[in-house]
């Protein structure tokens, strides 16, 4: 499978894991069918559900775009929410009203 490098978050709210499963196809054919998997982490309640759909249409286009129309209907995006302090960087815990102080406060 391809190798993708590391991006730099942009954003502290928003953690996204993305994998691909190459499944092999039935043995007359030589195509693999591929299952995309995006699961992307984010603060609980920092959402609402419209986003939340937003994320996943983005992702599955995403994946369509890279692997073409075939993927589709195989790609999986998982939105998980957080529990507030669930998770932190750097060794310290981070809270939802941590995360929507303005940069530098």
């Amino acid at each position: 499978p391809p190798e993708f490098p590391e991006l730099p978050c942009t954003s502290p709210h928003l953690l996204a894991l993305t994998r691909t499963r190459r499944i092999p196809a039935p043995s007359r054919s030589r195509k693999e069918n591929v299952m995309p998997f995006a699961n992307f982490k984010v603060p609980e309640g920092s959402l609402d559900e419209k986003q939340k759909e937003e994320i996943v249409t983005r992702a599955t286009e995403l994946y369509v775009d890279i692997y073409g129309e075939r993927a589709r209907a195989t790609t999986m995006v998982l939105v998980e929410e957080v529990p507030d302090g669930g998770w932190g960087i750097g060794g310290s815990v981070l809270t939802l009203a941590m995360l929507q102080q303005p940069p530098g406060s």
